[in-house]
């Protein structure tokens, strides 16, 4: 199993197909490749209490994240 479908794997147990593909979309320019995206998902993220992109996701919250993701690519901070 490679990188990206360890990380579909991972998110599908959050997120639609349609939300992965949104996601990986945001998240590969940021972070370059696969192995970046995993990375970033396990840093904690101050606007969440720097909690990690998978707490928010096992706590609930993972529209949170995608709105959290959108806004950051409209030009918010991070």
């Amino acid at each position: 199993m490679n990188e990206q479908q360890k990380l579909e794997e991972l998110l599908g147990r959050y997120f639609s197909e349609q939300d992965i593909a949104y996601i990986f979309s945001l998240l590969l320019p940021w972070t370059g490749d696969y192995e970046g995206i995993s990375d970033w998902l396990e840093k904690p993220i101050p606007a969440f209490g720097d909690i990690t992109a998978i707490d928010v996701c096992e706590r609930g919250l993972s529209e949170h994240l995608i709105v959290y993701l959108a806004g950051i690519n409209i030009g918010g901070f991070a």
